[in-house]
């Protein structure tokens, strides 16, 4: 007959068993031996604890100090940034020094006076500097560059308009009195000037005498000064000495089967 009971030798239904020898281990049930939490319950723990820490105060671990982070650019980056910065202001400048020389450019136009390096009496030159010891006279044009360009001497001055030879030629050959007078005044102004820097022109004309253009459209300029000469001494204001048997200076100008050469005035001084 089974034991009805089994935690003690002596069965109360009166059946003796014979006693257990050696330690007795007691029966554990199903309900004690489960565990408490579960493996997800660890693991929603351990990350709240984790959370925990990060959000408190930072802790030293094993006696360290606590280093900062760094803050700020080092100084080869500054040193980069800077050169960057003042490239990038170069360009701009040379931008705008170009966008302010093509506008000059279109505001502003010039006259181009061009002779062949090859020519046997060069005088370009010398005229760009009597322009340049002229310069700031009333009806005296300003010279803005001279220099060699392939084949070419070049002067390039302020852009006047026609000559008194094609005003003459438009009015049909006739002026007033009224314009004569005018034109004589200015001319003479113009000459006197000339003498008083002591130069001669010795080419006088009406093509070297230009009318000028918008502002100064009622202004009369002088050109050509590339047969000019120096008649006085600037300091002493001596006089050159006077010279016979020289040829006559001037161009020439063809009027049918003849050549005549043209000379100024003061061609005898």
């Amino acid at each position: 007959m089974p034991c009805c009971f089994d935690g003690c030798c002596c069965c109360p239904c009166g059946t003796q068993r014979p006693p257990f020898v050696g330690a007795r281990i007691p029966s554990v049930s199903l309900e004690a031996a489960r565990p408490i939490f579960s493996l997800k319950t660890a693991q929603i723990t351990a990350e709240t604890q984790q959370k925990g820490d990060v959000s408190s105060s930072p802790k030293q671990e094993n006696n360290k100090p606590c280093e900062a982070p760094e803050v700020g650019i080092k100084l080869e980056s500054i040193n980069l940034l800077f050169l960057l910065l003042l490239l990038l202001f170069l360009l701009i400048l040379l931008l705008l020094i170009l966008l302010l020389s093509l506008l000059l450019l279109s505001l502003f136009e010039v006259g181009i006076k061009l002779e062949s390096i090859k020519s046997k009496h060069p005088q370009l030159l010398y005229e760009s500097k009597l322009y340049k010891i002229l310069a700031g006279g009333v009806g005296i044009p300003n010279v803005h560059w001279y220099g060699v360009e392939g084949d070419y001497n070049v002067m390039v001055i302020d852009l006047l308009g026609p000559s008194l030879e094609d005003l003459f030629s438009f009015c049909n050959r006739k002026f007033s009195l009224k314009t004569s007078l005018m034109l004589a005044d200015q001319m003479i102004n113009r000459v006197e000037y000339m003498h008083a820097k002591n130069f001669i022109h010795r080419d006088i004309k009406p093509d070297n005498f230009l009318i000028g253009l918008s502002k100064k459209a009622n202004q009369v300029h002088i050109i050509d000064f590339g047969l000019a000469k120096k008649y006085r001494d600037p300091k002493t204001q001596q006089h050159i000495p006077y010279r016979e048997g020289k040829a006559l200076t001037g161009p020439q100008s063809r009027f049918g089967k003849f050549v005549c050469y043209t000379t100024a005035f003061y061609d005898c001084l």
